[in-house]
């Protein structure tokens, strides 16, 4: 599995600011770049203008968006997304439910994903897992390894990761996003990260309901492979 050409993510919201000039906010929202593609992964509760500017990022330029799970705060962005891009791929986890997908139906091309999806010659999509809260993953060979988008990690990360070497054969070797681990003890936060260590991640940029707090429990297992993620922060592996 070749790793290719140079992949990039770029944070458009997240609860924290990694540029001072961007409000940060609750939710999240990432752009992808493989494949000479660019793919939304998820729109937080909105697609901030500023953000987009300063990233160069124009919305009809989008090739596809990904929704990982059916919560406001990762989709509420949608709608705005498709008055600038209609007919644009829109994947989000089954089943949607009516309402969504009568409104989605309009101006997109819905994908109702039940299973693991191939996207690309080097991008997947994990399905959806779980049944409390179903959530997907994104998947991206990079010259670095394999990349793992993730939004909230509802059904636990390690669960994610694991999802990811069946479809794959391969451990995500980088996971950006939300990991889900705010409030917990850091035990157990620390348990997590052996697990994920275990698993083969090398590299975490946590977003969102990571927490300050378990990024700092993380970088104690891990070390200074673990960062912070924030709103206008861009990583590229090449």
């Amino acid at each position: 599995m070749s790793g290719g050409s140079a992949v990039r993510v770029s944070i458009l919201f997240d609860n924290f600011s990694h540029d001072k000039r961007f409000k940060a906010g609750w939710g999240f929202s990432a752009l992808l770049e493989v494949e000479g593609k660019r793919i939304l992964f998820d729109t937080g509760p909105h697609l901030p203008e500023a953000v987009l500017k300063s990233l160069k990022v124009n919305l009809r330029e989008i090739d596809a968006v990904v929704i990982s799970h059916l919560h406001q705060d990762h989709y509420g962005g949608v709608e705005e997304l498709l008055i600038h891009a209609p007919g644009i791929s829109l994947y989000a986890p089954g089943p949607i439910p009516p309402d969504l997908k009568a409104s989605w139906q309009l101006l997109s091309t819905l994908n109702d994903v039940r299973e693991p999806l191939i996207l690309g010659e080097r991008v997947w999509l994990t399905g959806p897992i779980g049944t409390k809260v179903p959530e997907m993953a994104l998947l991206a060979q990079t010259p670095k390894g394999l990349l793992m988008l993730v939004g909230c990690a509802h059904p636990g990360i390690v669960e994610l990761a694991r999802r990811s070497v069946q479809i794959t054969g391969k451990s995500p070797d980088i996971i950006v996003g939300g990991l889900h681990l705010m409030g917990l003890r850091p035990r157990k936060i620390r348990q997590v990260a052996e697990e994920l260590k275990l698993i083969g991640v090398k590299r975490i940029t946590g977003c969102h309901c990571t927490g300050k707090a378990a990024i700092k429990v993380l970088r104690e297992v891990m070390g200074p492979v673990v960062t912070r993620g924030g709103i206008g922060k861009t990583e590229e592996f090449s």
